[in-house]
């Protein structure tokens, strides 16, 4: 049964926003006025604090000389305001469905969307006048219920009262229910509108040079600002758009695909992760050929002391040690078939070293005890991002099953292989055009058949009794650094920001 205040409480935590949180505090004027540095701002849809493609972009941007301001989405356990090594962030709800804001600010940004614009504003104004109806039922219960206590216990006039407010509360609930499921149904197309919409209501009060969209959402008020501002703007595809996990109806892929190519008219430059996804966006992005950025870890930090992968897992030095970063997931990480495989390496350990979410853990953790392998799975809390490398190369082999569940997944290039490569140690990787050709060309390991438990335990056999052949000699690793080290990146990064603020003064 729903609550009667549910109103109530749908006004203080808005829909599907996950933590609402008071709109950050401005600075004051002075401090902007006395920054001499261009400013790049970047723009990302979660709160910028895991990030490490944000993050390591935005230090990045640091080093070359920018003023670097984040916005980003507003969470419970982060502040609204803080700087973290020279990088300023603010945060705010950016899918608030109905932001204190103008009408004519609510046209202003639907009619960034083309010719998407009347179609985002019909469906808008019917979620929101479900929204409205059962507002407005909610409000009439209390009248309903003060008539029921007004009237004699027992007596004609109470019952028929009772009735009535029933009647009444019957109606408010189906009005809710059709409300929320009509919104549910078009959030995929409508965050779109109401990224842009929050964006707007908050404002841009510092001028920048250039602004960086990570994800699509944030590139139609990205392109909006940079017009007003004389500003570069680039969008960096931190995957395939249209074909994200999980997959995207055909209509909402579609929905996708029309503002992707609508956007990318008004966009200065493209950065992706991998060569199959720029090759893929080239066909959409007419102003330049777009700039791989590879998720590499960033090694010149310091501090890179702390315990070891196999340490953190109590494994014997001798005993075979397999090693994956990164998160669980689900289904299309690949994880579970490895599981199944140690059934036939009863002497392999597996350690996963990464973020821990509860529930995806507990799924991992039932498919490898119906294997009979849960003793040899061990599941260790992250270690800081720059410490990872070294902490794996205690392991004997790094292995990346994800699965061939989208485009996105068949041509991405994951933190964690590049995480795991230049650690040193030899890899089995999913048998991927991407990830495939980077490791054969570097002779890194082998690609499996990442769907085949029996392949996956063969490919790690094999590994590890060649791993020899399979591990960097100096002159190698040295190549792996000059080419997939962040350092790498960051230089075809800076140079690529000096090309998008040409593009844009050229345009």
């Amino acid at each position: 049964m729903i609550s009667g205040h549910f109103f109530k409480l749908l006004r203080s935590v808005k829909p599907l926003v996950t933590a609402q949180v008071p709109v950050p505090t401005r600075e004051p004027e002075a401090d902007v006025s006395a920054r001499k540095k261009p400013l790049a701002l970047c723009i990302v849809s979660n709160p910028g604090t895991h990030d490490s493609r944000v993050l390591k972009q935005a230090a990045s941007l640091v080093t070359g000389g920018y003023d670097v301001l984040v916005y980003a989405r507003s969470a419970s356990d982060v502040p609204d305001r803080e700087v973290v090594d020279g990088i300023r962030f603010e945060r705010l709800p950016m899918f608030d469905f109905d932001p204190p804001t103008t009408t004519s600010l609510r046209e202003r940004a639907f009619e960034l969307f083309g010719e998407e614009a009347c179609g985002l504003r019909s469906l808008y104004m019917r979620v929101i006048g479900l929204k409205l109806s059962a507002e407005q039922l909610e409000r009439a219960l209390p009248a309903f219920k003060r008539r029921i206590k007004n009237c004699p216990s027992g007596t004609p006039e109470r019952d028929a009262a009772s009735e009535a407010f029933q009647r009444k509360r019957s109606e408010w609930q189906t009005a809710y229910q059709l409300y929320d499921s009509e919104r549910r149904a078009a959030f995929p197309q409508l965050k779109f509108y109401l990224f842009t919409l929050n964006l707007m209501t908050y404002g841009l009060r510092e001028k920048p040079s250039i602004i960086h969209s990570h994800d699509l959402y944030p590139l139609a008020i990205a392109t909006c600002w940079a017009e007003e501002n004389s500003a570069a703007v680039v969008f960096d595809a931190h995957e395939l758009e249209t074909a994200r996990m999980p997959q995207l109806s055909d209509e909402n892929a579609s929905f996708v695909d029309r503002i992707e190519r609508h956007l990318l008219k008004k966009t200065d430059g493209l950065i992706t992760v991998s060569d199959g996804i720029a090759r893929i966006y080239a066909g959409k992005f007419t102003n330049g050929t777009p700039l791989v950025i590879h998720n590499a870890p960033d090694l010149r930090q310091k501090n890179h002391d702390g315990p070891d992968i196999r340490s953190l897992a109590g494994i014997h030095p001798h005993t075979p040690l397999i090693a994956y970063t990164g998160n669980v997931g689900r289904e299309g990480r690949g994880l579970h078939l490895v599981t199944e495989a140690l059934r036939s390496l009863p002497e392999y350990h597996l350690a996963i070293l990464g973020p821990r979410h509860a529930a995806n853990d507990a799924w991992l953790m039932e498919k490898a005890a119906e294997h009979g392998v849960a003793e040899r799975v061990h599941l260790l809390a992250p270690v800081a991002p720059h410490a990872v490398v070294m902490a794996t190369r205690t392991a004997d082999i790094g292995i990346c099953p994800i699965q061939d569940a989208s485009l996105s997944y068949r041509l991405s290039m994951p933190n964690k292989l590049f995480e795991m490569a230049l650690s040193g140690i030899p890899l089995c990787v999913s048998d991927l055009p991407e990830m495939k050709r980077f490791v054969e060309r570097n002779r890194l390991g082998v690609s499996m058949d990442q769907t085949d438990p029996s392949a996956i335990a063969a490919a790690i056999e094999h590994v590890y009794h060649n791993r020899a052949a399979y591990t960097p000699d100096a002159v190698a690793g040295a190549s792996l650094m000059k080419n997939y080290s962040w350092a790498a990146q960051e230089k075809k990064l800076l140079r690529g920001y000096r090309a998008f603020k040409l593009n844009s003064l050229n345009n």
